[in-house]
């Protein structure tokens, strides 16, 4: 069958990556709407030939996928309104809006709703990493966890990117003493309240290497409800714990590894994703498949 799909907004880090992964899909590279347009943030200035292009698309596609910033994102879903088109939302827009399904089939009961939704808001990659650490122990009463992220730097916040190119960034901390735009999300479909500093290296471009500190848990607690909760997973590895994790590892993939160790008196785990695979653009393409009823590991 043939899916029409129309990518708004393809010129940043997870649209061009997004657009790799479709030219390569089986399927959906058969089936790609030219939007025609270069720039989003251009057209979004012009009111009138913003809203027609939109409504064009509407028209073509049966799957809208929007790689934008959160204001235009608002905007196009506003336009779009009730229409009878499947959507896939990247910003942090429809998040935790009750309205939208959460992107990530690994939850408990997530995967049949994805299946049966029009519109699904991919989640955030610091935010994918923190859920699959810590969803699985939902009910546990777990206090002062600890979350830091690692992140090439293309996970980072605006101008980062830029600023790394030009060979003038350097490992940082980032959102110091801000919530972060991902902690809503990790807190509820997590359940859990925690301390979450990003930390952006030095010469990678892209992988999330999140190491969480669960206080006062027996390790194998963990161990026994990542293999409940992940054994049937394509995507998700619970791993042995090697002497050396490298952030690259799952680069180029939508997989997930976790290790699972004893930091004195408390149990730490180790998870690395991409941030542009099961963090963004192959999330895309793994609820995409769900929502036309492929197999769920198509083109990935």
């Amino acid at each position: 069958m043939n899916h029409k799909i129309a990518v708004i907004g393809s010129s940043g880090s997870v649209g061009v990556t997004l657009q790799e992964k479709l030219d390569d899909h089986p399927i959906f590279s058969q089936s790609q709407i030219d939007t025609g347009v270069e720039s989003w943030s251009s057209l979004f200035k012009d009111k009138i030939k913003y809203e027609q292009k939109i409504r064009s698309i509407i028209k073509q596609a049966d799957l809208i996928v929007l790689c934008v910033a959160d204001e235009v994102a608002l905007s196009i879903i506003k336009i779009i309104d009730d229409a009878d088109v499947k959507i896939i939302d990247c910003s942090t827009t429809h998040r935790i809006d009750p309205d939208w399904t959460y992107g990530l089939p690994e939850l408990e009961g997530q995967r049949k709703k994805i299946k049966n939704s029009l519109r699904v808001a991919t989640p955030g990659c610091h935010a994918t990493a923190a859920i699959l650490t810590t969803a699985p122990l939902y009910n546990a009463e777990i206090n002062d966890i600890s979350c830091i992220p690692f992140t090439g730097y293309s996970g980072g916040v605006n101008g980062m990117i830029d600023q790394f190119e030009a060979g003038e960034g350097s490992t940082m901390a980032y959102s110091v003493g801000k919530k972060h735009k991902h902690k809503p999300e990790i807190e509820k479909y997590a359940n859990k309240k925690m301390s979450f500093q990003p930390i952006v290296l030095n010469g990678e471009k892209q992988g999330i290497h999140m190491i969480t500190t669960l206080p006062n848990i027996s390790p194998q607690f963990v161990i026994d409800h990542y293999r409940r909760a992940y054994d049937q997973e394509p995507f998700v590895n619970l791993l042995p714990t090697p002497d050396t994790i490298s952030i690259r590892e799952n680069n180029q993939t939508n997989k997930v590894s976790l290790y699972v160790l004893v930091d004195e008196h408390n149990c730490q785990v180790h998870a690395v994703l991409d941030n542009l695979g099961k963090g963004s653009a192959g999330a895309v393409i793994q609820n995409a498949n769900l929502m036309f009823g492929l197999e769920e590991n198509c083109g990935l």
